[in-house]
């Protein structure tokens, strides 16, 4: 019996791209096992942060996602024993640090490199992060990226990683197909915070027509109080309304019926919002520099990040020029990043690592799993 193992640790209930491809992925995962394959996902004690098939197991784990150096410490303290006692042929972990000697080979997923690029989230001088990114690479049998994009900032950092390119999916059949609302309204998704870029976003709102409305949807991640601001000096203040999180259906309401889909971000290691625009058949705009133009390919359009004119200029164009065949077009590449083929990748890739490990084929020292 192969089992393969997940790290679910470091998400919880909160909406995020890193829960959203783990959930995801998962469910497209189950249907693929063969009957010589188990799967069990490791998570704190404090519960499951999603619902999967009844063939998963589960297996709590004292560790908690947060704050970050003590779920390092107790990933180095508990997480060798846990997988040894669970006899684990490959483990799937999801973020950095990676614990040093562990029993079987780790497949990491790197979702981005802000914290090297620019876009700092810790505190940590980046010669300390530049060295947790080396060494968790090194004790990475493979490392996982979404996008091509991605993969080339690992390289850049890390090179030598053994890196496959694993894009995220989307469910386009779930978004209804809905006219888009009058009057009409722009459309972001996704935590509010600097790398997000939204200011450029308020300041190029206030040069279209009085009744478009820009709509942010997401938790304040420290950048709320700033837009606020910025939006009062922009005399956009009542144009602009902040949403926090919706319900999952009366989101898919809100792509389908946005005249636009607008995602300026600085720094993007995929980019969900875009690809969920494209799949509810709406023009999407994102910003240059990142994953967000791969995502969107040529059934988008991309606009430097400062260029205030150009996002203005984008928008309008968007508005006024969307037909049926850009909407069939766009869902048809939407179709194209299929969460099953994620899934199908993911397995290749863990069914490798099995192979490599000498110990593969052992039963477990210990089930103590509970479903």
């Amino acid at each position: 019996m192969t089992h393969f193992v997940v790290g679910a640790w470091i998400v919880d209930g909160k909406p995020s791209g890193a829960r959203t491809r783990l959930r995801e992925l998962l469910r497209a995962v189950v249907p693929q096992l063969e009957s010589h394959e188990r799967l069990t996902v490791l998570h704190t004690r404090m519960g499951r942060p999603f619902d999967l098939d009844e063939r998963v197991e589960w297996h709590p784990v004292e560790i908690l996602p947060i704050p970050t150096w003590q779920r390092a410490i107790a990933e180095r303290l508990r997480l060798r024993t846990t997988l040894r006692e669970i006899g684990a042929d490959i483990v799937e972990l999801g973020a950095l640090p990676v614990p040093p000697r562990l029993p079987c080979p780790v497949s990491l997923t790197i979702h981005d490199l802000r914290d090297l690029d620019g876009e700092r989230r810790r505190k940590l001088p980046l010669p300390a992060v530049r060295a947790i990114v080396r060494r968790s690479v090194r004790r990475a049998a493979r490392v996982t990226v979404p996008s091509e994009f991605t993969a080339s900032r690992v390289r850049r950092h890390a090179p030598g990683t053994e890196i496959r390119v694993v894009p995220n999916g989307v469910h386009v059949q779930v978004f209804p197909n809905h006219a888009p609302s009058t009057p009409p309204f722009i459309l972001h998704v996704g935590h509010l915070e600097p790398r997000k870029n939204l200011g450029v976003l308020i300041d190029a709102v206030s040069g279209l027509d009085r009744s478009v409305r820009l709509v942010l949807v997401g938790l304040d991640h420290g950048a709320r109080d700033e837009l606020v601001t910025r939006a009062r000096a922009a005399e956009v203040e009542d144009r602009v309304e902040f949403r926090d999180v919706v319900p999952t259906l009366d989101l898919r309401d809100l792509y389908a019926r946005a005249a636009v889909i607008a995602v300026p971000s600085r720094y993007e290691g995929f980019g969900f919002a875009a690809l969920e625009g494209l799949a509810a058949g709406r023009p999407v705009v994102v910003g240059s520099g990142s994953a967000l133009s791969e995502v969107v390919g040529v059934f988008g359009r991309t606009v430097d990040t400062g260029d205030v004119s150009g996002w203005t200029a984008a928008l309008q164009h968007a508005m006024q020029n969307d037909d049926p065949a850009a909407v069939s077009a766009r869902r048809a590449h939407a179709r194209t990043f299929s969460w099953q083929h994620a899934a199908s990748l993911t397995l290749a890739n863990w069914r490798e690592l099995a192979a490599q490990n000498p110990l593969s084929t052992r039963a477990p020292i210990a089930d103590t799993v509970s479903r």
